[in-house]
């Protein structure tokens, strides 16, 4: 090794030597400066891996850590039930340009309120007509021609099975047509794909729809049959229920299906296999025929015809995902073959139904937190449950505990609708007024002692032919009156007969005795009343001598009201309460009593014949 390399070998040593002593010279202690705290060390926070979604507290049992020691206590699930009605109507094509058919036609959808209808044989002249009056209404129209374009051969032939529904509830998702044949994208195909006998393009309109209320999608279909062949129905019947197990979605499909149930039933279990017939699950129903050919009966013969047995217009539900309440078939009477009297050769349909949605949902406390607490608050609401209390028995009664089902509120209005199942004595409605704290005039306008203290009763359809009317009523007292302002809507305003209970008017009923008689009563004790719109009266037993009353008749907007005052009879009165019915007679196109409501009456008997179909009312604060 020369001398060269021998001193940069003692250099580079040197410098090494240097470096490790500055690094030790400038190493911070370990020890921490005096006065200056030490710095505790970070801990790691435990991060619950089983947190419940909606509390956020930890679901397992088995963990200890410190921070899961306040487990969650599950959740109460939370839930909604919504009211839905639909409505399908066969127009009857030949008179979709007569203003007279348009007017029936729209009073007739105008009573029912429909979420959404289903329309068959809608012409150009029904759609016109329709969609501008539905408009103003709130209601918005999908449909399409089952021809459009002028080179098809059935251009003539422009029928429609339209949609409408309400704009304020519902946001239309997605609509289309298809035409029910082998080709249902084709415009104007005709099925001969699948029988000869096949003359007219068919069509089946669709809609997914957004219930703003609940958030809940769902689809509804419209269509109209054919009527030539049994196969073109079958045919048609497993396209569209292809297309709805398609859609994936609760659904619903109505129409003139051209069927009976109980004849074709091959066609009808192709539905069935997939769909509920509103008709048969609903809680309450009806049956006949809705094809009657202006004016005849099930089973009747016409021409080369005969009316079915059962109705040929459906309404479905996809399964188990509505429950029906009530399917009604809209029928009206008249002269036998007489287009004039009869508002289409189809009767409509309804159908309601209600559905429910959910899911567990914490309570909140008034700052929006968890409130954990199960104990009902003391505080009463201001606002009526909408769950039926508990039914009384006749000891209920007999030891004087009522249901409470009179309300005042503070918040306008002050009444209650009572009919919710407040059942008592042989299975009666009960009402229980507050007693009027102010004077009330007997002029046909509704008092503000009305709504402070008076009962409010809703007065179903219950006999006979059901026109599309509808009732409501108030009910107080004082020391020596029953008070009860009734509003009625009627859309068939009639008043050409003799008799008081012969035209539009309402019955008013009361028993003292209380005796609830199921035979022909004496009227000892009773009071009766009626008031048609044209001030023509009836009065009998204690009041035969009249009661004050007033009667205003509203024709532009199709209502009537009557108000009365009922004497209390103290020498029968028990001081608790009184058999009590409201019943209005419908009469239409000159037919007495063609239809009928009444507040407790279910069947075809009447009150003022047998007093035990009367409702009970509480009148607990008469000066004795």
């Amino acid at each position: 090794m020369n001398m060269k390399k021998i001193v940069c070998l003692i250099v580079a040593i040197a410098c090494l030597f240097s470096l490790a002593s500055c690094s030790l010279i400038n190493k911070p202690s370990t020890n921490p400066p005096e006065n200056e705290p030490e710095t505790p060390p970070v801990e790691e926070t435990h991060q619950c891996e089983d947190a419940c979604e909606t509390c956020g507290k930890c679901t397992d049992a088995e963990c200890t850590e410190s921070d899961c020691a306040d487990k969650c206590q599950g959740h109460e699930p939370f839930s909604a039930t919504y009211d839905f009605k639909v409505m399908s109507f066969n127009l009857d094509q030949a008179y979709g340009n007569d203003s007279t058919k348009q007017a029936k036609i729209l009073n007739k959808i105008l009573s029912e309120v429909p979420d959404v209808l289903g329309v068959q044989e809608e012409t150009t002249g029904w759609a016109k007509f329709l969609e501008e009056s539905l408009e103003s209404e709130g209601y918005a129209r999908v449909g399409q021609f089952r021809s459009t374009q002028p080179s098809h051969a059935y251009y003539g032939y422009r029928e429609a099975s339209s949609i409408y529904y309400n704009v304020d509830r519902f946001e239309l998702v997605d609509s289309g047509t298809f035409w029910l044949s082998t080709t249902p994208d084709v415009e104007g195909s005709v099925a001969t794909g699948w029988h000869s006998s096949a003359l007219f393009p068919r069509v089946c309109t669709w809609v997914i729809l957004k219930d703003k209320v609940s958030d809940l999608e769902f689809a509804y279909f419209n269509s109209h049959f054919s009527y030539e062949h049994q196969t073109l129905r079958n045919e048609s019947a497993k396209l569209i229920m292809s297309k709805i197990e398609e859609a994936g979605i609760p659904a619903f499909f109505s129409g003139d299906l051209n069927f009976a149930s109980n004849e074709e039933t091959d066609t009808y279990e192709v539905i069935t296999a997939v769909m509920d017939d509103s008709r048969v699950i609903a809680s309450e129903t009806m049956g006949g025929n809705t094809f009657h050919n202006y004016g005849y009966e099930a089973g009747e013969s016409y021409g080369d015809g005969k009316c079915k047995t059962v109705p040929i217009d459906y309404i479905f539900s996809t399964k188990g995902d509505f429950d029906a309440v009530s399917f009604r078939i809209l029928s009206e009477t008249g002269s036998k073959g007489n287009p004039s009297d009869f508002y289409s050769d189809h009767f409509a349909i309804v159908a309601e139904y209600q559905y429910t949605v959910g899911e567990n949902k914490p309570a909140e406390d008034d700052n929006g937190g968890n409130n954990p607490s199960d104990t009902p608050s003391d505080t009463p609401s201001d606002t009526p449950s909408d769950t039926p209390a508990a039914k009384p028995s006749y000891d209920d009664f007999a030891a004087g505990e009522t249901p409470a089902v009179g309300y005042n509120s503070e918040a306008g209005g002050g009444i209650k609708d009572n009919d919710w199942g407040y059942l008592g004595y042989d299975g009666t409605k009960a009402a229980k007024p507050l007693k009027a704290t102010s004077t009330i005039t007997i002029d046909g306008q509704l008092d503000e002692a009305y709504k402070n203290c008076a009962t409010f009763l809703t007065i179903p359809h219950t006999r006979a032919n059901d026109h599309g009317s509808s009732a409501v009523a108030w009910v107080t007292y004082d020391d020596n009156y029953i008070y009860v302002f009734t509003e009625v809507t009627d859309y068939i305003l009639d008043s050409s007969n003799d008799q008081a209970w012969q035209k539009d008017s309402v019955s008013i009923i009361v028993d003292f005795n209380y005796e609830r008689e199921a035979v022909e009563y004496n009227g000892v004790g009773m009071d009766y009343a009626t008031i048609a719109i044209d001030g023509t009266t009836a009065f009998y037993h204690e009041t035969a001598n009249g009661v004050p009353y007033a009667v205003v008749v509203d024709e532009a907007n199709n209502k009537y009201y009557v108000e009365v005052a009922m004497p209390i009879i103290a020498q029968y009165f028990n001081g608790e309460y009184v058999g009590f019915e409201i019943t209005v007679q419908d009469a239409a196109y000159g037919v007495p009593q063609s239809g009928g409501l009444s507040w407790n009456t279910s069947g075809a008997e009447h009150a003022w014949h047998v007093t035990h179909v009367c409702g009970t009312l509480f009148l607990e604060d008469v000066a004795k």
